[in-house]
């Protein structure tokens, strides 16, 4: 089989399509890096805006050795790119993660929203490549 995006990424939802209507911070989903038995080694984060009023929405990989308890930020030297930020409707922004699938093998996307007055929409995707074997094995 030809090698394509469909055959070596998974694409998962990452932050559900949310209203923010005040300054704080929105956590999306434990992504666990073994999907469908299949390790993943690398990740990308899409957040995307819907109708903003005003704010910037700032997206922030976070990793859990287990998926519910002890979040932390991903380090600096393991992401990819100058930082995912939107502050205009219908933006989108990117951000690459090099995973630690040995200790920390679930990541989540942390939205941060500041200067906000009336708000917006936000939602993001999590992109999941580089698979243990392909094609990867989708639900």
């Amino acid at each position: 089989m030809r090698r394509t995006l469909y055959t070596d990424l998974r694409a998962i939802r990452a932050v559900n399509h949310t209203a923010i209507v005040a300054n704080g911070s929105t956590d999306g989903v434990s992504i666990g890096l073994d999907q469908s038995g299949q390790d993943f080694k690398v990740a990308m984060f899409v957040l995307m805006a819907g109708t903003l009023t005003d704010g910037t929405y700032t997206a922030v990989p976070q990793e859990s050795p287990n998926g519910s308890t002890g979040w932390t930020n991903v380090p600096a030297e393991r992401l990819q790119g100058s930082g995912a930020a939107v502050d205009a409707s219908h933006e989108v922004a990117e951000i690459g993660v090099v995973p630690d699938p040995y200790n920390s093998p679930f990541l989540r996307l942390r939205v941060t929203a500041s200067a906000v007055t009336t708000g917006g929409a936000v939602q993001a995707v999590c992109l999941l490549g580089s698979p243990s074997g392909t094609p990867i094995v989708r639900p």
